[in-house]
């Protein structure tokens, strides 16, 4: 709830609204966790998930735990760039080519 209170929203309601729908799109389970936001959200790029590991007391599908994390940030890359793949590409450090397998791989239009 902090961040929400602290997010400067500069699209107002509707950037909030996109927020929200894009979670709820992408999360899994019925619930909206911090990791359900993108890290820019919260004002950290760097060590964002450093608080988000669990304690590995069962399996985890790591695939599939990282597949979500890039499909995130492209399409937070993409939305912060109007749709454009050269700019959303060098935001995430990526050559344009690795940018198009990754859209490719995870069916991101």
């Amino acid at each position: 709830m902090e961040a929400f209170k602290t997010y400067p929203f500069k699209g107002n309601v509707r950037e909030l609204e996109n927020l929200i729908e894009r979670a709820v799109a992408m999360e899994k389970t019925n619930r909206l966790l911090p990791s359900s936001f993108p890290a820019h959200f919260f004002g950290n790029y760097e060590n964002f998930w450093d608080n988000q590991i669990p304690d590995l007391e069962k399996p985890v599908d790591l695939e599939k735990i990282v597949e979500n994390i890039e499909k995130k940030y492209i399409m937070t890359a993409l939305e912060k760039t109007g749709g454009n793949q050269s700019k959303s590409a060098k935001l995430l450090g990526l050559s344009g080519r690795v940018f198009r397998y990754k859209m490719e791989k995870y069916n991101i239009r």
